[in-house]
């Protein structure tokens, strides 16, 4: 959950030419909301400035990037905050005047707990390592090991996992053969997760099966229908779930492709381009995410239906554009 200075999820500065009579060149207004819409470390600074010909720059965890400026002096920037505070600083300049004005967000990353995967063969003469890992170090971590004694009747007992200053979870639990449920709960203060999972073992100590993690959530609302000569940016909804178990860089890169059946790479036909916005961005476990799809286009593209192929660290997806 992201907790912002004022509640804020979107910042939206305001930045106005003064005039003479010594007032300010630039006027900050910030407008908050009750919560962010999305439990997210991406978040997008919107603003406008009264001369596009003025220079904004937003500096940010070390790095100072100049914006582009619309024609009609709107511009706007993805944040990627990190856990923490965050001082993000906004400078305007034109001529020999510069203002700056800061803001100061903090990001809190999702609490979610995993379980390393269990390998080998397992010992019933002594207790077993369990290890796994938090996002939020201070959190406390239980497993409680479900055994089914029956086709009605389960027990239980409760350990709680030592965590180190990283994440790092380690529990020592004593295994039995069978099917055994291990039910995992991560807690800081009003915050839970809880995950579960499943495993048989044979007398031998032969691990069968463990239960699979929840999949990378890439979504696009296929067909993207843009005219020529138009630039058009187009929203994906994206959740790692825990496909990913730390923090990763997503980058992703877009291919053309002959068909929704066919990999084959074929040419971009003439002034079509595709990029993400923002190119890359930090994903966390559990967390939404709402890039967009930018798509530029000329009076000389063809129309047509157009095959795509996003291709990403964590998998890929295939979609359609429809150029009229």
């Amino acid at each position: 959950m992201m907790k912002m200075l004022f509640l804020i999820s979107t910042a939206i500065l305001f930045l106005l030419s003064g005039g003479a009579c010594g007032r300010s060149l630039l006027v900050l207004d910030i407008t908050s909301l009750d919560r962010s819409p999305f439990d997210s470390n991406l978040i997008k600074i919107k603003g406008i400035v009264s001369q596009p010909l003025a220079d904004v720059s937003i500096s940010f965890n070390g790095s100072q990037n100049k914006v582009s400026i619309a024609k009609d002096g709107s511009f706007y920037s993805h944040i990627d905050l990190i856990p923490g505070d965050n001082i993000i600083k906004v400078t305007a300049a034109k001529g020999n005047e510069e203002v700056i004005k800061e803001i100061n967000l903090e990001f809190e990353p999702p609490l979610v707990v995993f379980l390393d995967s269990l390998n080998g063969n397992i010992s019933f003469d002594k207790p077993m390592l369990i290890t796994g890992y938090v996002t939020n170090p201070r959190a406390v971590v239980s497993i409680t090991k479900i055994k089914q004694e029956t086709e009605t009747r389960y027990s239980g007992n409760v350990t709680v996992a030592t965590v180190d200053k990283n994440g790092n979870l380690s529990a020592s639990m004593q295994l039995e053969p069978g099917h055994l449920r291990l039910f995992i709960e991560a807690a800081y203060e009003n915050k839970v997760d809880r995950t579960v999972q499943d495993f048989d073992i044979t007398t031998k100590g032969e691990l069968l099966k463990t239960s699979d993690s929840l999949g990378f959530q890439f979504q696009i609302d296929s067909p993207l229908i843009i005219s020529r000569g138009e630039e058009k940016h187009f929203q994906i909804m994206m959740n790692p779930d825990r496909a990913i178990k730390s923090p990763e860089k997503f980058v992703c890169a877009f291919t053309r492709i002959a068909g929704p059946i066919s990999l084959e790479e074929v040419p971009n036909p003439e002034g079509l381009s595709i990029s993400l916005d923002p190119v890359s961005f930090t994903i966390w476990p559990q967390s939404f995410y709402n890039p967009e799809i930018e798509i530029d286009t000329t009076s000389l593209t063809p129309p047509g239906n157009y095959w795509f192929r996003a291709n990403f660290t964590q998998g890929h997806i295939i979609f359609n554009v429809i150029i009229e």
